[in-house]
């Protein structure tokens, strides 16, 4: 019961926060539609970023803040 409520106030507030954004509530410029976010992180997943694919500079970013420990 109490998992299930978590995600559904997870379900209001992205949903409310998409909602928001399209109708002009709030600032795409500030505030980007979760819809936005989550497609640029496929594109990354899928196709890397600028600086090269997304997992290897995940792993040397672990790798940094482990050796940085």
């Amino acid at each position: 019961m109490v998992n299930s409520l978590r995600v559904g106030l997870l379900v209001v507030i992205i949903g409310g926060w998409e909602l928001a954004t399209r109708v002009g509530i709030i600032d795409k410029f500030f505030w980007g539609q979760p819809s936005g976010i989550w497609a640029q992180l496929v594109t990354w997943a899928t196709q890397g970023t600028a600086q090269g694919p997304l997992w290897q500079q995940i792993a040397v970013t672990l790798e940094e803040t482990v050796l940085a420990f």
